[in-house]
This record gives C-alpha cells, sequence and structure tokens, in this order.
C-alpha cells in the first residue's frame, strides 16, 4: 500500500487567505502556536517546515505579503489574494444557481 505524502499541492488556499482576512490586516506568525498562528488555518500535524513551504507559495502567487525565512512570518493577505477570495465566491455562487435551474 503506498503512503500518502503530504505536499503543498494537498494544502487548500481557502482557508488560509480567509485566516488572514479575518485578522484585518494584523500579521501572523507560523511558530507562535497562537490565535494569530497560520497551522490554525492548514490541516492539524502540518510540519513546520510544510506550513514555511505553503506560505512560499503563496507569496510567489501575490496573495499574501511576509517573510518565509523562517522568522515569524508577519504573514498578512495582499489585494491579489482579496480578489481571489472574490472570485471563489462568485464563482460557488454561479455554479450553486445552475445546479438549481
Amino acid at each position: 500500500m503506498k503512503k500518502f505524502l503530504l505536499q503543498c499541492k494537498n494544502i487548500p488556499t481557502e482557508p488560509i487567505l480567509r485566516f488572514l482576512e479575518k485578522l484585518d490586516g494584523e500579521w501572523a506568525n507560523h511558530y507562535f502556536r497562537d490565535d494569530k498562528d497560520v497551522h490554525n488555518a492548514m490541516p492539524p500535524a502540518v510540519s513546520d517546515k510544510l506550513v514555511l513551504a505553503k506560505m512560499r507559495v503563496l507569496i510567489r502567487k501575490g496573495y499574501v505579503d511576509g517573510c518565509d525565512c523562517g522568522c515569524r512570518g508577519d504573514f498578512v493577505i495582499t489585494e491579489k489574494g482579496k480578489e481571489y477570495l472574490k472570485k471563489l465566491v462568485n464563482t460557488k455562487y454561479n455554479l450553486a444557481k445552475e445546479e438549481e435551474g
């Protein structure tokens, strides 16, 4: 039986961006394990290394601003990240309407 290996692509982007959006401009971190830690928006038991890798991807895409060097992070959602969330909402709304009628 093949063992499942968790990778960045398996961690959904939407919950992380929603988490950062709720902080309303306050910086999120990745290691304090407090209410502003991005671990809270990820599946349980995600390693610190994988958290940083996912945040690196989101920074590269322009959805998040912050530091991925291993310091506290200071992650915040960008305007591009907010636009991504709006597009998701519109897509989900349109799909729901199609199913209705």
